[in-house]
């Protein structure tokens, strides 16, 4: 039972780490799927090299992030085996007693799997995160996805259209301090250093190289154009 408990606090543990990270990694401009999976991936080990990777890799904090979900997951994974294996040592040659163990860890397995996959447990711990790290990172919700950090305060960020067609220069900003490197179509044609009078279209991704208000304000602009 006591050996149950344990793998009920480890996986716990676990689960809440993840959320928390996930919306660390939300609040610094990556996608909700995004940033699951990749505090998933970074948690057990798995190491999947995608273009998503290259995004967490660029970007100081989510460097930060996914480094402690290495470690901790570690910590996690071998703390479970070494509860496993020594309390299936302690039960000795007892198959009634070996039973019972591997009972008792398919239940905690499950109870922990079905608590923590109810949604509104779930909207809650990343209620309680987001509100625990929303003194550290903006908290404000970004209409688009950095990713790569220049320097402290700037960034590249990708924009998407969510308006009929018009030229670029109606999406922006004027300043000397926004570059956009390409936009790339749905359809995977990219249009490299594009001008002014290009048009763009509803689902474009632009690339953008610019200060982090800038992007706050293309991102609100482009939210209002309907």
């Amino acid at each position: 039972m006591v050996a149950a408990l344990t793998v009920v606090i480890i996986l716990a543990m676990s689960v809440i780490v993840v959320r928390v990270a996930s919306v660390v990694l939300r609040r610094t401009g990556l996608p909700v799927h995004v940033a699951r999976f990749q505090s998933i991936s970074a948690l057990t080990a798995t190491g999947f090299t995608t273009g998503e990777s290259e995004m967490i890799t660029n970007y100081p904090v989510r460097r930060r992030v996914i480094a402690a979900l290495m470690i901790i997951g570690n910590l996690g994974i071998v703390s479970l085996g070494a509860t496993f294996v020594v309390t299936l040592v302690q039960t000795g040659t007892d198959t009634g007693a070996v039973a019972l163990q591997v009972l008792w860890f398919a239940a905690a397995l499950i109870a922990v799997w079905f608590f923590l996959g109810i949604k509104a447990v779930d909207a809650r711990m990343c209620e309680a995160a987001g509100l625990i790290i929303s003194r550290k990172i903006d908290p404000r919700k970004q209409g688009y996805v950095r990713t790569a950090q220049i320097a402290d305060g700037v960034s590249v960020a990708e924009h998407t259209v969510k308006h009929g067609d018009g030229p670029l220069e109606a999406l922006l900003p004027p300043s000397e301090e926004i570059t956009v490197a390409a936009i790339r179509k749905p359809d995977g044609v990219i249009v490299f250093r594009p001008s002014g009078t290009d048009t763009t279209e509803r689902d474009d991704t632009l690339v953008i190289l610019a200060r982090d208000a800038h992007h706050d304000v293309i991102a609100a602009g482009m939210s209002k154009k309907t």
